[in-house]
């Protein structure tokens, strides 16, 4: 039952957080939400990816948001989610080109291509 509580008071901190743009408040919950990512549904894993996603693009941290997106892309298969998928993968592009790799970025175009 702990850990359950615990889950909610983190996700709840997440949502609030997320639903007023602090960064920081998000992303304080990372390391702590880290580890329960690989046992909850694909459905749950891609909430939380997408809210640290989100997050580390907000604070301009590209390189973070492009891993979360990355990790991302697996479970949006497993969900069935192509275009999500292809839009995904977009997003990866787009923050390498940021981050001024752009063989990294056209990698990730190529992917969003087949897959979206």
């Amino acid at each position: 039952q702990d850990y359950f509580d615990w889950l909610n008071s983190s996700l709840e901190q997440i949502d609030e957080s997320f639903e007023k743009q602090d960064w920081a408040g998000v992303l304080a919950c990372e390391d702590a939400v880290e580890d329960m990512i690989g046992g909850q549904p694909p459905e749950m894993s891609e909430f939380l990816m997408l809210q640290f996603a989100t997050a580390h693009r907000g604070a301009n941290n590209h390189l973070k948001a492009a891993r979360w997106y990355e990790r991302l892309i697996p479970v949006l298969e497993k969900l069935e989610r192509f275009r999500d998928q292809g839009e995904n993968a977009c997003n990866v592009g787009n923050l390498y080109i940021a981050l001024g790799s752009m063989p990294d970025a056209k990698v990730w175009f190529e992917v969003g291509r087949k897959v979206g």
